[in-house]
C-alpha cells in the first residue's frame, strides 16, 4: 500500500481519537457547572459522570460483531454520526438529557475506537504497538492540555454570568471539530473498505501454526489482561488526588498535579515507545512492565513525603505506560480474523473496571482500611497483569507444534 493514504489514514484517526477524548474531559471538567446550573444532587451529579462509562462497557460487549459484519469503515462513520447527535442532546440542558446524552457518547465512543483499532490494525499489521502507543500518548495529552482550557473559559463564563449557555460552548466546539473529521473520514479512508474486504483473504494463514482449539482458547487471556490494566491505571488516578489531601494536607491544585504527572508519563512512555520500538516479545514487555510496576507502585504507597510520591507517580506512569498499546497489538498479532470482537472486549474488561475499581477502593477505605492501603489495588492489578503475560507466553511456547 501507498504510504501517503496510510499516513492520512492515522492522522485522520488520531485527530478522531483526540475530539472524542475531549468530549469526555469536556463532561469531566463541566460536571460541578452542570450542579450548579440545574441543582443536582450529588447522586444526580455522580450518576452523570459515570454515564459514560456505562455506554461504554455496554457497548464493548457486542460492538465487535457488528463491525465485523458492517466494516469498521461504515460503524466509523455511524458512531460519528450518533455522537453528534449525542453533543446535541447533551446540549439540552437537564439532568435527564445530560445522563442520556453521556450513555450515548460511551456507546458511540466504544463504536468509534473499536472500528478506529480495526482499521489502524489493518493499515498498519506489523506496527500496531508502534502506532497505538503514538495515538495513546496523543490522546493522553490532548487530556492535560484541554481540561484547563475548558475550566478557565468556565471561569470567564461565571464571572460575566454567562454559565447558562457557557457550559455548551466547548460542546459546539467539538461538534464542529468531529463534524470535520467526518467528512475527512468518508473522503480520505474510502479506499479502506478495499483492504477490509481482502483481509479475511489474505490472513488466515497467520494463525496457521498453531493448532485452532489452542488459539480459540487464548482469547481468555484478553479480558484478563484488560481487567488488571483498568484496575490499575483507572483506580489510581482516581483516588491519587484524594489521598495527596488525605496524607500530605496539599491543597485541590498540589492534588491534581499528581494527576498531571501520571499523565505526563503515560504519554511520555507511550511516545518513547512508538520512538525506539523494541523487538521483543509484546508478553514479555507486559510481563516486565507490570512486575516492575507493581514495585514502583508499592513504593509510590508507602513514600513519606509528597514531593517523593510527585516523583515515584510519574516514574511509576512512564514504566506501566506499555500496556495498552502491548494489548492492541498482540490482539492484532493473535486474532486478526476476529480483533473487533477481541478489541470489544478488552473495551469491556477496560470499562468494567473503570467503574468499580474506585468504588472497591472508596469502600475499603469506608470500612476503616488506611487510604495508602486500599489503594494497593492498583500494584496487585499490576503484578497480576504481569506474572499472567509470563504464563501467558510460556504456555504459547510450550503449545507451538514441533516442526
Amino acid at each position: 500500500m501507498d504510504t501517503i493514504p496510510r499516513r492520512s489514514s492515522a492522522a485522520i484517526l488520531f485527530a478522531t481519537y483526540i475530539c472524542l477524548e475531549v468530549v469526555f474531559v469536556a463532561a469531566t471538567v463541566t460536571g460541578p457547572t452542570w450542579r450548579n446550573v440545574f441543582s443536582l444532587s450529588k447522586m444526580e451529579l455522580g450518576l452523570c459522570l459515570g454515564a459514560a462509562q456505562v455506554g461504554v462497557l455496554t457497548a464493548s460487549l457486542f460492538v465487535g460483531r457488528i463491525t465485523d459484519r458492517q466494516g469498521p469503515l461504515r460503524m466509523l462513520t455511524l458512531s460519528l454520526l450518533s455522537m453528534l447527535a449525542a453533543l446535541g442532546v447533551i446540549a439540552c440542558g437537564n439532568f435527564y438529557m445530560i445522563f442520556a446524552g453521556l450513555v450515548i457518547a460511551g456507546v458511540c465512543a466504544a463504536a468509534s475506537h473499536n472500528a478506529g483499532v480495526t482499521l489502524i490494525s489493518g493499515v498498519f499489521p506489523k506496527n500496531v504497538r508502534r502506532v497505538m502507543s503514538l495515538a495513546s500518548a496523543l490522546w493522553f495529552g490532548s487530556s492535560v492540555v484541554s481540561a484547563p482550557l475548558i475550566g478557565a473559559w468556565l471561569d470567564v463564563a461565571r464571572n460575566n454570568g454567562w454559565l447558562a449557555w457557557g457550559y455548551r460552548v466547548p460542546f459546539v466546539i467539538l461538534a464542529g471539530l468531529l463534524l470535520i473529521c467526518l467528512i475527512l473520514v468518508r473522503v480520505r479512508l474510502r479506499w479502506t473498505v478495499d483492504w477490509h474486504r481482502q483481509a479475511a483473504r489474505t490472513r488466515v494463514s497467520e494463525n496457521n501454526s498453531v493448532a485452532p482449539g489452542v488459539r480459540r482458547r487464548e482469547w481468555l487471556w484478553i479480558p484478563l489482561l484488560g481487567l488488571c490494566h483498568g484496575l490499575m491505571i483507572v483506580s489510581l488516578i482516581a483516588w491519587l488526588n484524594p489521598m495527596a489531601q488525605a496524607v500530605f494536607g496539599v491543597t485541590d491544585f498540589r492534588g491534581s498535579l499528581l494527576f498531571g504527572i501520571m499523565a505526563f508519563g503515560l504519554s511520555t512512555g507511550r511516545l518513547l515507545l512508538a520512538a525506539y520500538h523494541p523487538r521483543l516479545d509484546d508478553r514479555l514487555i507486559l510481563a516486565l512492565s507490570g512486575c516492575i510496576g507493581a514495585s514502583l507502585l508499592v513504593l509510590t504507597l508507602r513514600a513519606a513525603t509528597y514531593r517523593m510520591t510527585f516523583i515515584l507517580v510519574g516514574l511509576s506512569a512512564l514504566t506501566v505506560s506499555t500496556t495498552a498499546p502491548c494489548l492492541y497489538a498482540l490482539i492484532a498479532k493473535h486474532f486478526p480474523q476476529t480483533r473487533s470482537q477481541i478489541y470489544g472486549y478488552m473495551e469491556a474488561g477496560i470499562g468494567a473496571t473503570a467503574m468499580a475499581g474506585p468504588f472497591i477502593v472508596g469502600l475499603l477505605y469506608d470500612y476503616g482500611i488506611p487510604l495508602r492501603l486500599a489503594m494497593g489495588l492498583s500494584p496487585v492489578a499490576a503484578l497480576i497483569l504481569g506474572i499472567s503475560s509470563l504464563v501467558w507466553k510460556i504456555s504459547d511456547t510450550s503449545t507451538q507444534p514441533k516442526q
